[in-house]
């Protein structure tokens, strides 16, 4: 509807059944009478009415004509008798009426975003982070960290074990309104002792004792993801420092991480993290409770060959009693 002000109410004779509506988008009078339907039509007449005067408000040009065109059912409503046309003309709206037209529609479109918007918000009401507290909840992280992490390890099952205080696979999530929001798996890191062990070459009693160090006392965060929509909104670094939190309440001496973006690398080390670049070395020691080295020294770079990857590690404490840790670059 292009600038109206002026409602032109006429009839036309129509063999359709029911209310026929129509609108042009001109400023000459000419109420268009072929098969076309105006978008305007809804089959209520009175809201047609109220949103076609609404919009008219917001038009550029208030003096021109709306014209609308019905057929006689109950014409008298309208100001229309007999089969002759009338006009019914009202006045240009007032400032205080475009107005308070422009304030509607804009409550109105909040309204939509509201419900429907794909917007990102920072007004959500957060629940978490926390551990997943039923099989499901752990499925769903679990889906969301395959969706968004490349390389996610799925042979952790997505299950809810009794806290007995010491580390397990746990999966971590956040939510808000319901849905999940971010998530996070953390465990022991008996990916990185198995390594240790193969290449240093250990076995007996010292692999034995390097196993259940790791397994007691070292954890590693596999892959933290957030929806993309909430993403740069710090849910990323209350997951990191929830896991750091819970680790070290289940007995942990360090944490070790993998980032494998810029962005990762970046949490990381805003979470206290020592970062190893790319061409450079983590450096890991194992002691046993009298100090004693259990392996010739270790030291493991990660492979560029499908991305960018590097080894993230934090201390808990001043000194851990079980391991040594540093980083051995090339300079």
């Amino acid at each position: 509807m292009d600038g109206c002000a002026i409602i032109d109410a006429r009839r036309r004779e129509s063999t359709e059944p029911g209310p026929l509506w129509r609108a042009n988008a001109t400023t000459t009078g000419n109420v268009q009478t072929d098969a076309w339907k105006s978008r305007l039509h809804s089959g209520n007449t009175e809201q047609d009415m109220r949103n076609a005067l609404v919009k008219s408000f917001m038009c550029d040009h208030y003096s021109k004509t709306m014209h609308w065109a019905a057929t006689d059912r109950d014409p008298a409503r309208y100001g229309i008798r007999g089969r002759s046309e009338y006009w019914l003309h009202r006045p240009s709206p007032t400032f205080q009426h475009r107005e308070r037209a422009f304030f509607l529609l804009v409550a109105e479109k909040e309204r939509e975003n509201r419900m429907g918007s794909d917007h990102r918000t920072t007004s959500l009401a957060v629940d978490g982070p926390r551990a997943a507290a039923t099989d499901g909840e752990a499925k769903a992280i679990k889906s969301l960290l395959i969706r968004d992490i490349k390389d996610f390890d799925q042979s952790v099952p997505a299950v809810v074990r009794h806290d007995d205080g010491t580390i397990r696979p746990t999966y971590i999530g956040v939510w808000g309104q319901d849905r999940l929001i971010g998530a996070a798996l953390i465990q022991p890191a008996l990916c990185v002792a198995e390594t240790l062990i193969y290449r240093t070459g250990t076995s007996g009693v010292h692999a034995a004792q390097i196993r259940e160090a790791f397994a007691e006392h070292a954890a590693i965060i596999e892959g933290i993801a957030v929806v993309r929509k909430h993403r740069r909104e710090g849910f990323g670094s209350q997951i990191k420092a929830f896991c750091d939190s819970w680790a070290a309440d289940h007995g942990a001496e360090l944490i070790l991480s993998i980032p494998t973006n810029e962005g990762a690398r970046l949490l990381n080390e805003k979470a206290g993290y020592t970062v190893v670049p790319p061409d450079g070395y983590l450096t890991i020691k194992v002691f046993d409770a009298q100090e004693q080295p259990l392996h010739i020294p270790y030291a493991d770079q990660r492979t560029q060959d499908r991305g960018t990857s590097m080894w993230a590690y934090k201390l808990v404490g001043q000194r851990t009693q079980h391991f040594e840790i540093g980083v051995l670059t090339a300079s």
